[in-house]
């Protein structure tokens, strides 16, 4: 089993004798640790109650339930099956680029083995995940060398051999590993949401940080159109509701809104903006600046920002 510091760290897999436990334990502390993770495991299908071979199943929830759980083995005898690579290069690409784009906090992959040898395809997005931002945690088999001696030679990979002597131990290694995505994931982490303006500069919509979220100033343009409604209580309601789907991307609400800041082109708008903010919110209020700017981006008669706890 080898052993690295956690912070060198980003991907973790387990491996050993076939049987011995490795998906059960590793479902058992993702469930208790509640990381949020998406990905893929194969499953063993059977028809008359004979096992026949393998499919793989998704977890993200963009995938069609036409397009999951496809075959990638089929046995033909004793300790024999014929791999289908074309499953994996078709519809395993399709499923780790939709658990990608998931918002989740690790992605799954259950397990990788010597089936996937010619699936070339699949191979890459297997590597795009692993050198991609989000840690990538499963099982890997014991055996086969070609592309998974490059998994298990990563310097960012941790490999855990899973015997009969060591659960305990492989287990508190798990647990430690999924706090520290925990962790970094409470550290700091970017919204993007497709429901509000996206940013158009070298800043983001959003960011989560030590379970707080910090918005940038949302301006009064519809997601949709691109365009800026007329009169100073339509562009209060459109900030807002861009407001609103930051926060909700960031996986919280109106309701945790700490502080809010609000620029405003001219003060003798602000009657009016008050009356149309007033209904966003409910007490206890959250604290609030009003200033008044000499002039905000695309002439807008209005901008709104805010830091709120994430839900």
């Amino acid at each position: 089993m080898t052993s690295r510091h956690f912070d060198t760290v980003k991907n973790l897999f387990i491996t050993g004798e076939k049987g011995i436990g490795k998906s059960t334990l590793l479902k058992e502390e993702l469930e208790k640790s509640e990381v949020q993770y998406s990905g893929f495991c194969t499953l063993p299908y059977r028809i008359a109650s004979h096992e026949t071979g393998y499919y793989i199943h998704v977890l993200s929830s963009t995938v069609t339930e036409e397009q999951n759980n496809k075959p990638i083995s089929v046995r033909i005898g004793e300790g024999k099956c014929i791999p289908v690579p074309e499953v994996f290069d078709h519809f395993g690409s399709l499923y780790l680029e939709a658990s990608r784009s998931d918002g989740c906090e690790a992605l799954l992959m259950d397990e990788l083995g010597v089936i996937e040898e010619g699936a070339r395809i699949f191979q890459s997005v297997v590597k795009r995940c692993l050198d991609g931002e989000k840690p990538v945690i499963g099982v890997i088999k014991a055996e086969g060398e070609g592309w998974l001696n490059g998994i298990r030679a990563r310097a960012d990979t941790e490999i855990l051999l899973l015997d009969e002597k060591n659960n305990i131990e492989v287990r508190e290694r798990v647990t430690k590993f999924l706090k520290n995505v925990k962790r970094r994931n409470r550290m700091k982490k970017l919204i993007n949401t497709k429901n509000a303006p996206g940013a158009i500069g070298p800043y983001s919509q959003g960011i989560v940080a030590n379970g707080m979220v910090y918005t940038s100033g949302q301006l009064p343009i519809n997601a949709e159109t691109g365009e800026m409604p007329a009169g100073i209580g339509e562009q209060t309601k459109q900030s807002l509701e861009n407001l609103k789907a930051v926060l909700e991307a960031a996986g919280t609400t109106m309701k945790a809104v700490i502080k809010t800041t609000v620029f405003l082109q001219s003060m003798a708008d602000f009657a009016e903006m008050n009356d149309v903010y007033a209904t966003y919110f409910a007490e206890p209020f959250p604290a609030r600046s009003c200033v008044e700017v000499a002039r905000l981006p695309k002439d807008a008669l209005i901008e709104i920002e805010c830091v709120a706890e994430q839900g």
